[in-house]
């Protein structure tokens, strides 16, 4: 199983490679880092993100639920690669 905690946002959401990203240009810094530097209440957002809840280390969901929310959202590519 491949640990999605390792994987950047635009993987586990599968965005189009040819968008351009602030994320993508500093890959130091998490998603939710970098547009809490631009907008304070951001981070209200992401704290319902499925990106920050799946890399938080005490996450309440399990694999399989990750599994699950991913294959909702259509995301079933990220999915394939948890299993």
């Amino acid at each position: 199983m491949t640990l999605i905690a390792e994987w950047r946002c635009w993987q586990i959401m599968q965005c189009d490679p040819e968008t351009r990203c602030p994320v993508r240009d500093n890959q130091a810094e998490e998603c939710w880092e970098i547009i809490g530097s631009h907008d304070p209440c951001a981070f209200n957002i992401c704290r319902d993100c499925l990106v920050y809840v799946a890399k938080m280390k005490d996450s309440c969901l399990t694999p399989e639920e990750l599994i699950e929310i991913l294959n909702k959202k259509g995301l079933c590519r990220a999915a394939e690669l948890l299993k």
